[in-house]
C-alpha cells in the first residue's frame, strides 16, 4: 500500500494542499492506528457498497426506460443484440460493466475491512474498547464465520457519506449481531 514513491507523493500532496493523508503503514499493535484503520476501511467498504447500489439502480431504471420507450430495442438487446439500437445497447453494457467493477471494489473493501476487524477482534479487551467502545469475546475459530455473517447484514444498513457515521452504523450492526459486553 505504501511504497517509497507513493509515500513521497502523498507527502508532496499533503504539503502542497495542506492535507494530512496518511503516508505510512498502520502499526497494528497501536490502538490509535487500529482505530484509524477501522474508520477508513469501514468507510471505504460502505462507500463502495453505496456506489455499487446506485449503479445497480441506474442499470435497472435504464432497462425499464428502454422497455417502455423503445420496446423493440429492449427485446433486441436480449434476443438479437446485433439488431438493437447501438447507443442504447452500449449504454446498458457500460453501466453493467461499471457496476461490476464497483462490485469488485466493494468486495475488496469488504476483505480489507474484515482483515482489520479480525485483527481488532483478536486483540485484548482493552484495545477493543478503545476502538469499538466495547469488547467482544468471539473464539478465534469462529472469527471468519462471525465476520462473514456480520457483512451479510450490511445490505440492510444505512450508508452515509460521512466516514464517522458509517463507522457508527457498522458499530451498531456489530452490537446488534454480537451484543454488548
Amino acid at each position: 500500500m505504501f511504497d517509497k514513491e507513493n509515500a513521497e507523493n502523498i507527502e508532496k500532496i499533503n504539503a502542497g494542499l495542506g492535507m494530512r493523508h496518511r503516508s505510512t503503514p498502520y502499526d497494528l499493535t497501536n490502538p490509535d492506528d487500529l482505530a484509524q484503520a477501522f474508520l477508513l476501511t469501514v468507510a471505504a467498504c460502505m462507500d463502495y457498497r453505496r456506489y455499487w447500489r446506485k449503479l445497480e439502480g441506474i442499470a435497472e431504471e435504464f432497462d425499464e426506460s428502454v422497455e417502455h420507450y423503445d420496446t423493440a430495442t429492449w427485446i433486441d438487446m436480449g434476443y438479437a443484440p446485433e439488431k438493437a439500437d447501438e447507443l442504447a445497447f452500449e449504454a446498458a453494457g457500460t453501466v453493467a460493466e461499471t457496476a461490476d467493477l464497483f462490485h469488485m471494489l466493494m468486495e475488496r473493501g469488504d476483505r480489507n475491512c474484515a482483515a482489520i476487524l479480525k485483527v481488532i477482534l483478536s486483540a485484548s479487551a482493552d484495545v477493543q474498547k478503545k476502538v469499538f467502545g466495547t469488547a467482544y469475546a468471539i473464539p478465534a475459530n469462529e472469527l471468519d464465520a462471525q465476520i462473514e455473517e456480520l457483512f451479510e447484514g450490511l445490505d440492510e444498513t444505512d450508508v452515509h457519506y460521512e466516514m464517522g457515521k458509517n463507522r457508527d452504523e457498522f458499530l451498531q450492526l456489530m452490537e446488534a449481531k454480537w451484543g454488548k459486553s
